[in-house]
């Protein structure tokens, strides 16, 4: 049963009709179905009692948080990978994993994409990870995963920082940053999520307090402009006005882009306005255009501007499966 179980389902999660429909039955028992092993494994409430027997065993405290602190001390191979294992006072959890390779590759980048994936994980708990879209290899590299319950801006900031400190630990030395330091990451690539910007300038600010949050944001974040696109797809406004927004992501000349920016202000329809009052934050604006933005413009012109790395990578996980427990999915 303990071979037919683990053969067919890992970290505790399989269930008594599994065992009865596995492909393992021929290689493990040479029969076809798994009743002609024994008779007694006919009965499925006696599958059920044998899978929950081996539950128990294989994951005593569950397969959610707890299950992972307990598989965290017992296994130091995890132990290796997850650098940072929080469970907070008030109910916040995240868990930063990120091998000593990934540590040491992550920080010879120019910069890196970050995407928060809800699909992946049972419960409250969502998969953020810290992915690089590599342009030689046509590949997408994952270099950190975070496991988390929350969203504000102080735990994008708390993600940050650990990153930071994992890093720290693997290498001996934090990452630089090139608008601070001279050298070292270029840019993020992210999502217009005010929490998760917010975080990222709290952060940055930490490192650097002759500029405030935002003002670093200017220097290093880069919207995806597909989401861009999806948000003014979803806005009913008239076609001519979505062609001018839509248009600001590419215009170069500070001219044009100032003339389709007072354009806009022209309007005087309220929606706009609030559209406008968002966009035309220089952190929001400088993340969308090649006018404003403060990331060199020779890195800002060579990439793609979306989060099409980490959004595949996603992808690919939920072909693992969807809404899998917290342990299975770490150890996906």
């Amino acid at each position: 049963m303990d071979q037919t179980a683990t053969s067919v389902g890992v970290h505790g999660n399989v269930k008594a009709r599994q065992l009865i429909t596995s492909p393992m039955i021929r290689s493990i028992f040479g029969t076809e179905l798994l009743g002609q092993a024994h008779p007694s494994l006919n009965n499925i409430d006696k599958l059920r009692y044998h899978v929950a027997k081996w539950q128990s065993r294989k994951t005593p405290f569950g397969t959610d948080v707890l299950g992972v602190v307990f598989d965290f001390w017992r296994n130091p191979d995890l132990r290796d990978y997850i650098r940072r294992l929080e469970v907070l006072a008030d109910g916040r959890i995240f868990f930063v994993a990120m091998s000593r390779q990934q540590a040491e590759d992550i920080t010879n980048l120019p910069g890196f994409e970050v995407d928060m994936s809800f699909k992946g994980t049972a419960g409250d708990v969502n998969e953020w990870e810290i992915a690089y879209f590599h342009p030689t290899m046509r590949l997408t590299l994952t270099f950190a995963r975070i496991f988390t319950n929350s969203s504000t801006a102080d735990a994008y900031c708390q993600i940050f920082d650990a990153v930071a400190d994992t890093i720290k630990e693997h290498t001996g030395k934090y990452p630089n940053w090139r608008h601070i330091h001279g050298e070292g990451w270029a840019y993020v690539q992210a999502d217009l999520d005010v929490a998760q910007a917010k975080g990222l300038g709290m952060h940055l600010e930490k490192i650097d307090s002759t500029k405030n949050a935002e003002e670093h944001l200017q220097h290093v974040l880069i919207a995806c402009i597909t989401h861009y696109g999806r948000k003014l797809d979803e806005k009913h406004f008239p076609q001519e006005v979505k062609r001018l927004m839509a248009s600001i992501p590419y215009l170069e000349d500070s001219v044009a882009i100032d003339h389709a920016i007072a354009d806009l202000m022209g309007r005087q329809e309220k929606e706009i306005h609030d559209w406008l009052d968002f966009y035309l934050r220089p952190w929001v604006l400088s993340s969308l255009s090649p006018v404003y933005t403060k990331v060199p413009h020779d890195i800002f012109s060579s990439l793609s501007r979306t989060t099409n790395a980490s959004e595949s990578n996603h992808a690919n996980a939920n072909r693992d499966g969807k809404k899998m427990n917290l342990l299975e999915t770490i150890y996906t």
